[in-house]
């Protein structure tokens, strides 16, 4: 794939159809193939392979699909395409139509669609009709297990799309700059170590400990706009030595894993020096102010502390998401901030508007 880069692909599995050379082939050596003529659509495995089971064979088939149209393929794949619109949202499409067919109906994309009606006196010979209420509810069930998945797919081509939009001119020189001043004090400020330890710390942290951290760690990928914004982040990121201390003095002794990666955090954090590279920052920050777009234009941007890179993404929304599930899941809905709960959702729904209004457009050009 990353030879030939194509831009869309289908998959199939080997099938002799009936008729065909291979099919009478087949048959005059005596070889066998599935007597169902319902899998004959190159979709099942119908011969015996070579070298994989049935099973396996299959799984590598599903798994071609997964991957070709994995999140990170499809956003390889758009970004070479996001200065010629046309191309963009057409293969945008293409990626709707095929990765709900392939991996959320288990369907080819030439014989699927977008929502399946099922008839329940429909059905194939030796299978029984199921009386009224129980095919309601089986019907639910599939049904809003597929409204689920649609909006998990949904969720996912918007991280897509914010990955691999075009920037107006004046959003990519500020994109640019503002990844190379906030690249400097991250590194000036050791973040990316910092996240490092923390990451490997997780397992052996108490709770308690991770619900002080967290947002240090939810902090090291904002993306600073203006100059008050550097100055409230510094403070914060100031407070961070105390957090530590306290901490280490809540631990017990037996806690000597979580203690060790506490004293690494402390000497990390110690031996940062900044002297004057604070004020070059904040007049970075003051001659920035003059290029900064919208703010809604930028309100999903983040930054990567161990790529020291800025982008697009939802993901720090769908950490939420998923945190708060979490303590629903545990009924600690007391420790929800109901607050970020509606910023977070409208920021989901901006996000879909945005997201639906520049697919219609973009179809629309074609």
């Amino acid at each position: 794939m990353d030879v030939i880069q194509p831009d869309q692909s289908s998959f199939f599995m080997m099938t002799p159809l009936p008729g065909s050379h291979d099919h009478r082939e087949m048959k005059k050596r005596g070889e066998w193939m599935d007597p169902d003529f319902n899998k004959r659509d190159s979709f099942h495995a119908t011969i015996k392979h070579p070298h994989m089971t049935a099973d396996e064979w299959f799984q590598a088939y599903d798994d071609a699909w997964k991957s070709f149209y994995s999140k990170e393929n499809m956003i390889k794949i758009l970004s070479r395409w996001n200065h010629h619109p046309r191309n963009y949202w057409n293969l945008m499409s293409v990626f709707f139509w095929y990765k709900n067919a392939a991996v959320i109906e288990k369907e080819h994309p030439m014989i699927a669609g977008f929502f399946r009606l099922k008839d329940r006196l429909s059905r194939r010979p030796g299978f029984a009709i199921d009386p009224l209420h129980i095919h309601l509810w089986k019907r639910s069930k599939e049904v809003l297990h597929l409204f689920i998945s649609w909006a998990k797919f949904l969720k996912e081509m918007e991280e897509v799309w914010l990955q691999t939009r075009k920037k107006s001119e004046k959003e990519e020189i500020w994109f640019q700059e503002v990844q190379r001043i906030q690249g400097e004090i991250w590194q000036a400020l050791k973040i990316a170590e910092w996240q490092k330890v923390y990451s490997d710390a997780k397992a052996t942290l108490p709770a308690k400990a991770k619900a002080l951290l967290d947002p240090f760690e939810e902090l090291s990928a904002k993306i600073l706009f203006t100059r008050k914004d550097l100055n409230a982040f510094l403070r914060q990121w100031e407070g961070l030595q105390s957090r530590l201390q306290e901490l280490r003095l809540q631990l017990t002794r037996e806690a000597s894993a979580a203690r060790g990666w506490l004293d690494e955090m402390t000497r990390l954090h110690r031996n940062i020096r900044l002297g004057s590279r604070i004020q070059e920052w904040q007049e970075a920050y003051v001659r920035l102010r003059h290029s900064l777009p919208s703010k809604y234009r930028v309100v999903y941007a983040k930054f990567d502390a161990l790529s020291n890179r800025a982008f697009y993404s939802r993901e720090p929304l769908q950490r939420f998401w998923s945190n708060t599930v979490e303590q629903l899941g545990g009924m600690r809905i007391w420790n929800i901030d109901f607050g970020k709960f509606t910023t977070s959702l409208v920021k989901e729904c901006s996000l879909t508007a945005s997201f639906a209004s520049s697919f219609r457009a973009g179809s629309r050009a074609e």
